[in-house]
């Protein structure tokens, strides 16, 4: 989907505590008469990762600035969350290091469910970072600085009073403040422009525990009655760390709801990778070899794998799938798909069952 420039500007005020890119500095040494404010907590405490967690944030001044986080995957000390608002979705991955906490990838329009830990780093930006005292700064790249200012601060939010660690971001148009709790995360943000218009708040409303994100599938099926496909729409919870090739290898084996229509694959037949190429706008899905060995005429066969290709297509919004099985070329005695060889989607003789 597209956002005209003012609306997109809006949004990303509204994540700018996670999209701009960072260059970190120390704090200043404090004068021998003063004593800075410590925290013996770490930065993890204040940024913790948590899964199977929603936290729903509730806004004013913005109509983006209402908010929905949950965290897709986490692994050790690197962890994948997205930020839903009313405007777009985005992934990013963030990282705890050193004693900081880094953002280093994001995506827009980031409607699947799909790991991004290992793609390349896109940024490098210090959320967080300690020691967490009164006066601990960093500067960004674009000149604002970001401070700790308070380790106490009295916030109340709809989900709770708090006493949370400030951290503001201050330029020449705007002072940002983020408020984080031990054990939560971030919990308030104030967002207010120098041209004294209203400030945009964020806060904390609820967390729901035992929480699966959502996402739209739409699978389509083989249909030899008139040699045409049909598709069903379904809404898949997917659970921090939810294998996505788990998740798609399910549905694809389900059996569709008529009588001339047969599930994508048999019960033998599972996905071990899905791959983006996102450059490319192109997705790799690699089978066992059970996917070609299962006695197929070829009408069927080709339905299979058409069927294939819209369901993946469709959930990943790409142009081209490439099909391989065991790391290798997809091949019977009807076809031969080398790594080259890509399908497009062609859903426009499909019918909804």
């Amino acid at each position: 989907m597209k956002y005209n420039t003012l609306r997109m500007f809006i949004i990303l005020i509204m994540m700018s505590l996670v999209f701009t890119t960072t260059a970190c500095r120390s704090a200043d040494e404090p004068s021998p008469e003063e004593t800075p404010e410590v925290s013996d907590a770490e930065a993890t405490d204040y940024f913790p990762f948590i899964p199977d967690t929603k936290f729903v944030y509730e806004g004013s001044g913005s109509e983006y600035a209402d908010q929905t986080i949950f965290f897709d995957y986490i692994v050790g000390e690197n962890a994948q969350r997205r930020i839903q608002t009313a405007g777009t979705t985005v992934g990013q991955v963030i990282v705890a290091e050193s004693g900081k906490i880094v953002l280093q990838y994001s995506e827009e329009e980031f409607y699947s469910f799909y790991p991004l830990l290992n793609e390349e780093a896109n940024q490098s930006e210090i959320l967080l970072m300690e020691p967490l005292q009164v006066g601990n700064e960093w500067e960004l790249e674009d000149g604002r600085v970001r401070i700790i200012t308070d380790i106490e601060a009295a916030i109340s939010t709809p989900y709770g009073d708090f006493s949370a660690l400030e951290v503001t971001t201050e330029s020449d148009e705007s002072v940002h403040k983020s408020y984080y709790v031990k054990d939560i995360g971030l919990v308030k943000s104030v967002f207010e422009p120098a041209d004294a218009s209203d400030a945009i708040i964020t806060e904390l409303a609820s967390v729901v525990e035992g929480y699966s994100w959502e996402t739209d599938l739409r699978v389509y099926y083989p249909e030899w009655e008139e040699q045409n496909s049909v598709h069903k729409d379904f809404i898949v919870p997917n659970a921090t760390n939810e294998s996505v090739e788990s998740v798609m290898t399910y549905y694809l084996q389900q059996d569709p709801s008529i009588e001339t229509a047969a599930a994508v694959l048999d019960d033998d037949t599972e996905i071990k990778s899905i791959v983006r190429q996102t450059e490319q706008q192109q997705v790799t899905v690699d089978f066992n070899d059970a996917i070609t060995k299962r006695g197929m005429g070829s009408d069927f066969e080709s339905q299979m794998l058409q069927s294939i290709v819209n369901t993946i297509a469709g959930y990943y919004s790409v142009e081209k799938v490439v099909i391989s099985v065991e790391g290798g070329p997809y091949e019977t005695g009807h076809f031969y798909l080398g790594p080259d060889d890509f399908l497009v989607p062609d859903t426009g003789n499909s019918e909804q069952i």
